[in-house]
């Protein structure tokens, strides 16, 4: 372990969720891979991912 702590995938997918809603495409892709990594099998992350990866590529960031 490295000692630090470790986010839920809860927190990360709303945290992102947050980020898609106020613009901040680069900071809810980074917390949309950070969740995928943490839970893999929940399935609303993909979804976030895409939203995530969709919105920076529009806004051209």
């Amino acid at each position: 372990m490295s000692g630090a702590p470790t986010m839920s995938s809860t927190v990360l997918a709303r945290r992102c969720l947050c980020y898609l809603m106020t613009e901040m495409f680069s900071e809810a892709l980074s917390d949309a891979m950070q969740a995928q990594v943490a839970s893999l099998e929940w399935p609303i992350i993909p979804l976030l991912f895409t939203c995530g990866l969709s919105l920076e590529a529009r806004d051209g960031s």
